[in-house]
């Protein structure tokens, strides 16, 4: 059912503009810039009650946003050179699946005042999109741009920074909206917020699946050949 993600399947056609790449990069990295943004959380958790009327402590909670960044130099290390060989639709694809899923876990989490699987959720958020989506769209510029390395570096870097722009508002405007129902607002939004990322990381892995390469599938783009 996959097999359009194929390293096979995504070799771009003569005539294919490159131009179509930065902004497949650009919404992957705004997607998962969101991790600098996790700090509109940290009151609403604190405030968040048991059953029992027990609460977290700012210890507990401020271990939520780093521990996805530990994930990265961990699964960077450990697994990146083996995920290249699948392909980056395919990587792409894995990514935006544990990244929309790592928020459901956590919002279950947040419903059972369980910080475990709050903890849970949110490392697999990062911690396999470190391996695909972080170096992914920065590595597939640079091969698309071989004449502006630096432009094809700044334009994937740029979304990274930008995520935060996008997911601090968002997450907020999404408690102040579910507040005003009968949802828990922080479970709410994770769910919410789950879904339109996956969307939106689905989105711009498109072009890798479909025409994000060519040259020989082993070694990527020839340095020697610049498409236009």
């Amino acid at each position: 059912m996959l097999s359009f993600l194929d390293r096979e399947r995504s070799i771009a056609k003569p005539g294919y503009s490159r131009w179509l790449v930065p902004p497949a990069a650009l919404a992957i990295h705004l997607a998962i810039g969101q991790v600098y943004a996790f700090s509109v959380f940290k009151n609403p958790l604190l405030a968040l009650k048991a059953a029992d009327g027990s609460g977290w402590n700012l210890k507990e909670v401020g271990y939520i946003s780093p521990l996805p960044l530990r994930c990265w130099a961990f699964r960077g290390f450990i697994l990146a050179n083996g995920w290249s060989l699948q392909g980056r639709a395919r990587q792409c694809f894995v990514a935006a699946t544990c990244f929309g899923l790592g928020f459901q876990v956590a919002a279950w989490g947040a419903v059972t005042h369980s910080l475990t699987l709050i903890y849970l959720g949110m490392a697999s958020l990062v911690e396999w999109v470190s391996v695909s989506d972080i170096f992914s769209p920065v590595s597939t510029l640079i091969k698309w741009f071989p004449d502006r390395p630096g432009l094809a570096t700044g334009l994937a870097i740029m979304g990274f920074g930008g995520g935060a722009m996008i997911g601090s508002p968002l997450g907020t405007k999404l408690m102040t909206f579910y507040k005003t129902s009968s949802h828990q607002p922080i479970a709410a939004a994770w769910v919410t917020m789950g879904i339109l990322y996956f969307l939106f990381m689905m989105y711009g892995s498109l072009p890798y699946a479909c025409l994000s390469r060519v040259g020989s599938l082993r070694d990527g783009f020839p340095r020697s050949t610049i498409p236009h």
